[in-house]
């Protein structure tokens, strides 16, 4: 498979997993809720079944994610540049990337 394949696959898994946070975080809220869960157990229990299930999905897609990021720093032919970004409004930092894939050089 080509870089470019990698990069669309890796941009849909981070759109997948943002879409899938949003719903585990929607599943705490209806868990959080006042409601007397006595009345609606059955729907709790689905509730709690359904987060699980996108829990274990959340996994599994990160899990793919870097499968699939490894690929794609394994193929790149990297081009670094060197870029300063803020880390607070007092301090600045340098650092260095593949204007490509995004790949962080350590070195400094």
């Amino acid at each position: 498979m080509s870089l470019d394949y990698y990069l669309i696959c890796r941009r849909s898994y981070d759109k997948i997993l943002d879409h899938i946070e949003s719903i585990i975080c929607s599943f705490e809220d209806m868990n959080d809720s006042e409601h007397d869960v006595s009345e609606i157990s059955d729907e709790y229990i689905d509730i709690k079944c359904n987060k699980h299930f996108f829990s274990e999905r959340k996994l599994a897609i990160k899990s793919l994610r870097t499968q699939c990021t490894n690929k794609i720093y394994s193929l790149c032919c990297h081009v670094f540049v060197e870029d300063t970004i803020d880390v607070s409004p007092d301090r600045s930092i340098n650092i260095k990337y593949c204007s490509v894939c995004e790949y962080t050089s350590n070195t400094p």
